[in-house]
C-alpha cells in the first residue's frame, strides 16, 4: 500500500508466514521487466506516484485497482469505475486471484504468482476458509453521523470515494475518486486509505490502515461516520445495540412527524379543492341566471351592433 510521509502504521494488520505469498511481474520477458513481492495486505495499482505498483500510462487511473491479501484469499478490486481492469482477458469488478492470473490495464500486463502456505505445502493456490471468498463473514454496518444514512458492506473488499459506483459514495471535492477500501483481514474488518490527498481518519487520527471495531469514528473528507456492527462487535448479527435502537427510535419519530405534516398538507389541499368546487358551482348558477333573464339592455356605444336583429340604441 502507499506510504504516507509522517505517519506510521500502529493499529493495522500485518501478513504472517501463513498468509498467501504474492509476486507481481510487469513486462515479463522484456528488458523492462520489474517484479514486486507484495508483503502488505493492500497493494494499490495505478498512476499515483504513491501507489505500490506505479503504471505510467494515460489509461491508468491514480488508483486503478487494488490487490487485497485477506490471509484467506487474494482479491482483485477494480477502482476505475469503467470496467477497465481485466483479469485473464475479462473485465472484472471483484474477483478471487489464483496463481498464474494476469491483470491487464490497457496494454500493460501484470503476471501473478501466488503461493498458499495454509494449503500445507509450497504448491501454489489459495486456501478458502469460508464458502464465498467474495462475501464478508459478517456485514459491516456504517452510520453517517450527520444524517440518517446507513451503509452495509457485505463484500470482502468495498471501495469508498467520489466514484458514483463505489459501495460508499461520498460526493465532495475533498474525497478522492477512490479514497479508501473496507475489507476483512481474516475475521476482522479493516479500513485502508488508498493514498488520498486528505487522508482517512480513525478516531481523530490519520491512519493509512487500521483495524475497526464497533464505535470507531471514520472521517473521510468532511464526512464522519460510525462503525455500528463489524464482525468483531460484541452483539449478535441482527441484534441492534442500544445506540442503534435509539437511532431507530429517533428516525421512526421523525418519520411519524413527517407523516403528520403530509396529512395536514393533504387536508389543507382537500379543503382548498372543496372551496374551488363551491366557487365553480356558484359561477355556474350565476351563468344560468344570466341566461334566463336575457341579454342586458342599455347604451353599449355607437358600434352599430345589434341584438336579436334590432339595432342597439345609440
Amino acid at each position: 500500500m502507499p506510504s504516507v510521509p509522517g505517519y506510521q502504521m500502529v493499529s493495522g494488520p500485518a501478513l504472517t508466514s501463513q498468509s498467501p505469498r504474492i509476486r507481481a511481474t510487469v513486462g515479463a520477458g522484456t528488458a523492462a521487466q520489474k517484479t514486486w513481492n507484495l508483503r502488505r495486505p493492500v497493494t494499490v495499482i495505478g498512476s499515483n506516484p504513491q501507489a505500490a505498483i506505479v503504471l505510467a500510462h494515460p489509461a491508468a487511473a491514480k488508483a486503478h485497482c487494488v490487490i487485497v491479501n485477506t490471509t484467506d484469499a487474494v482479491i482483485l478490486k477494480d477502482l476505475s469505475g469503467e470496467n477497465s481492469t481485466l483479469c485473464n482477458g475479462r473485465p472484472v469488478d471483484l474477483v478471487v486471484l489464483n496463481d498464474g492470473d494476469v491483470i491487464q490495464i490497457a496494454d500493460l500486463r501484470i503476471q501473478l504468482a501466488i503461493q498458499s502456505p495454509k494449503a500445507g505445502s509450497e504448491q501454489t493456490g489459495v486456501a478458502m476458509s469460508f464458502c464465498d471468498p467474495l462475501r464478508t463473514p459478517e456485514p459491516i454496518v456504517i452510520r453517517d453521523i450527520a444524517g440518517e444514512r446507513f451503509w452495509t458492506v457485505d463484500t470482502v473488499v468495498a471501495a469508498v470515494g467520489r466514484q458514483p459506483d463505489t459501495a460508499i459514495h461520498l460526493d465532495h471535492p475533498d474525497v478522492s475518486l477512490a479514497h479508501a477500501v473496507f475489507f476483512y483481514f481474516g475475521q476482522t474488518p479493516v479500513v485502508c486509505d488508498l493514498g488520498s490527498r486528505t487522508g482517512t481518519w480513525i478516531n481523530g487520527k490519520r491512519e493509512p490502515i487500521a483495524f475497526l471495531k464497533a464505535g470507531d469514528r471514520v472521517r473521510i473528507g468532511p464526512f464522519e461516520s460510525e462503525v455500528v456492527s463489524p464482525g468483531q462487535a460484541t452483539f449478535s448479527k441482527g441484534e441492534p445495540t442500544a445506540d442503534r435502537g435509539d437511532d431507530l427510535c429517533r428516525r421512526e419519530q421523525a418519520l411519524r412527524e413527517r407523516e403528520r405534516e403530509l396529512l395536514a398538507r393533504e387536508a389543507a389541499l382537500a379543503a382548498r379543492a372543496d372551496a374551488m368546487r363551491i366557487h365553480e358551482e356558484t359561477l355556474r348558477i350565476r351563468e344560468a341566471q344570466l341566461g334566463a333573464t336575457g341579454p342586458p339592455t342599455g347604451n353599449w356605444g355607437n358600434t352599430g351592433a345589434s341584438w336579436a336583429g334590432r339595432p342597439v340604441p345609440s
